[in-house]
């Protein structure tokens, strides 16, 4: 019978169990990172204060169903960008937005959801009959998909470095 032994298992063994909390941290602080990113962004496009409520029915109000889709054409050049876009105003829907981190170890996940800091902002995410609904939360994170996985790693390979190396010290 022939018996062979790996010579340092459990200094291995023990350097893999450090690592993958390394691993767990680096990917919380990613998380909450790009978290945040996310909602400030989700912010700076739910807050724009460039049209009263005047301007907008002068304009014939482009977010009517009656235009068949939104004409962020006629608020100007970020609005064709982003017609998802909502103005602000007292109690407006960037204070509605909010959002949770759930820290599982096996599944973290982050949940954006909207307050209704005000009675109107269900409206303006919903919809009426005459006015085409405009979620914010979703269409941001739509239109920054591809940044988002790009960050997140940029993040997350920043933090376990960060981390690897002050162990090391």
């Amino acid at each position: 019978m022939i018996v062979t032994k790996t010579k340092g298992f459990w200094k291995l063994h023990k350097r893999f169990t450090k690592l993958q909390g390394i691993v767990g941290e680096a990917v919380d602080d990613a998380l909450h990172q790009q978290t945040h990113r996310m909602y400030r962004k989700m912010v700076l496009n739910a807050s724009r204060k460039d049209h009263t409520l005047d301007d907008i029915r002068r304009l014939g109000n482009p977010f009517a169903k009656r235009h068949g889709s939104i004409q962020g054409g006629m608020l100007g050049s970020e609005w064709t960008k982003k017609p998802f876009m909502v103005h602000g105003r007292k109690g407006n829907v960037a204070k509605s937005i909010r959002y949770q981190v759930n820290d599982a170890k096996t599944n973290p996940e982050v949940v954006f959801h909207y307050r209704y800091t005000a009675p109107y902002v269900k409206y303006v995410v919903h919809g009426t009959k005459v006015m085409f609904g405009r979620n914010v939360i979703l269409e941001t994170l739509r239109m920054n998909e591809k940044k988002i996985k790009k960050e997140f790693t940029k993040n997350f390979f920043f933090s376990f470095n960060r981390r690897v190396y002050k162990r090391q010290q």
